[in-house]
């Protein structure tokens, strides 16, 4: 009897702990970050499930997720799936990125990676499409939006390589106005979520979800709002 009182009592908390979706990110302090994660909310909740996000270190987040700790990756650029065929990708872009170079003292055109090939190049540790576009050359990784543009600020870095709408946030937030933002951006691509291939069976709910979301510009009004709740432009 005492047992099965006991289980009577966990019941509800175990039902409600399967309601819920866990995704790993290695941030929560830039737009791409916000934005995903207010879409991301409001889509599994029409399929009644609960968001939860487990922010880790960059490269803690990815192996989390590709080995089915977590649920899947919060977002990641597309292609992402060539490198670590566990995790599925959701076909709906989540958020357009020009990845942008910022200086304080250089001034050049940016014609491609190439051109960053002399300098120290600083990036947020966990962005692999920078880490693997720049690993011959120069590098020093930081672990926080902070970290990464202090280190511009006093010269340890010659350039900061990072997608243009979280590079203007951390400079507003850090009160940083003699960095310099370089043209043309280097590229441009989409983010996309990312599940386990162990959850499986959510790709098409939350694919179908997220289609319906897109059709009548909810995603594009979600990111309006995140945006404006963090004080920056929707396209800045």
């Amino acid at each position: 009897m005492a047992l099965l009182a006991i289980n009577a009592l966990l019941a509800p908390s175990l039902a409600f702990a399967a309601q819920q979706i866990h995704l790993t990110t290695f941030d929560n302090d830039r737009p791409i970050s916000v934005v995903c994660e207010a879409i991301l909310k409001v889509a599994y909740q029409r399929i009644g499930l609960e968001l939860v996000i487990d922010q880790m270190p960059g490269e803690r987040a990815i192996l989390s997720a590709s080995r089915g700790e977590s649920d899947g990756a919060l977002y990641r650029i597309a292609g992402f799936e060539k490198n670590y065929p566990d995790l599925i990708p959701v076909p709906v872009p989540l958020y357009h990125v020009e990845f942008v170079v910022f200086s304080k003292r250089l001034q050049f055109p940016v014609k491609d990676w190439s051109s960053l090939a002399n300098y120290t190049i600083g990036y947020r540790r966990g962005y692999k499409v920078v880490e693997l576009n720049t690993r011959q050359w120069r590098s020093d990784p930081a672990a926080t939006q902070a970290q990464l543009y202090r280190k511009l600020e006093i010269g340890r870095t010659d350039l900061v390589v990072d997608d243009r709408k979280s590079g203007l946030y951390a400079l507003q937030k850090l009160g940083i106005s003699d960095v310099r933002l370089l043209n043309p951006p280097l590229m441009e691509t989409q983010f996309y979520h990312f599940l386990h291939r162990k959850r499986a069976d959510l790709v098409p709910r939350i694919q179908a979800t997220l289609m319906e979301m897109s059709r009548t510009h909810e995603i594009d009004r979600i990111a309006q709002d995140a945006m404006a709740k963090m004080g920056m432009p929707a396209s800045p």
